[in-house]
C-alpha cells in the first residue's frame, strides 16, 4: 500500500517513548524486574510460554497484582539491563539474545543466545554483569522475530 503525500503540514503529537503501559492479562501478577510481552489479544503479560505473534514489550518497572482485574502494568523500554545467561562469556558480547525459550516457559529473568520456537528478541549484549552467569544487555522491543 503506497502512502499519500502530504499537501499540508502536519502536527505530529510526541512523547519520550521511555516508559509505556498496557492492560494486563486478568488475574496475574507481574514483578517488577519481569521481561513482559504483549500477546495476540493485546494484553501485558509475562507468564507462561510465549504464543505466535507475542511481541516482547520492556522490562516491568514495578510490581502490580492483576488478581483483581483492569490494572495496567508500566515497562521500561529502554536501556541496558543486567539479566541471566547461562554460561555467560565475552564472547556473547554482541550477540542477539532472546526470552521466552519454550524449554523455560515461566524464566522471565533469563535470556538465550538462540532462538526457539516463538521466542521474543531480548536485545543485544553489549558486556558482561558483575554475578556469574549474567549480561548487560540493550534492549530492543517491540520487535517481532519469528523463530
Amino acid at each position: 500500500m503506497a502512502w499519500t503525500a502530504l499537501t499540508t503540514p502536519q502536527e505530529r503529537y510526541r512523547r519520550a517513548g521511555r516508559y509505556i503501559s498496557g492492560p494486563m492479562v486478568d488475574t496475574e501478577k507481574i514483578y517488577k524486574g519481569d521481561l513482559v510481552r504483549i500477546n495476540a489479544d493485546g494484553e501485558w503479560t509475562s507468564s507462561g510460554a510465549p504464543a505466535a505473534g507475542d511481541m516482547f514489550a520492556g522490562i516491568a518497572i514495578e510490581t502490580v497484582d492483576n488478581t483483581v482485574d483492569g490494572h495496567n502494568i508500566e515497562v521500561d523500554t529502554k536501556g541496558i539491563f543486567q539479566l541471566t545467561l547461562a554460561s555467560a562469556a565475552q564472547a556473547d558480547v554482541g550477540t542477539l539474545v532472546y526470552g521466552g525459550a519454550s524449554d523455560a516457559a515461566n524464566d522471565q529473568q533469563s535470556v538465550y543466545s538462540s532462538a526457539g520456537t516463538h521466542s521474543l528478541l531480548i536485545g543485544a549484549v553489549v558486556g558482561l554483569g558483575n554475578i556469574a552467569n549474567s549480561v548487560r544487555v540493550k534492549i530492543l522491543p517491540l520487535r517481532y522475530v519469528s523463530a
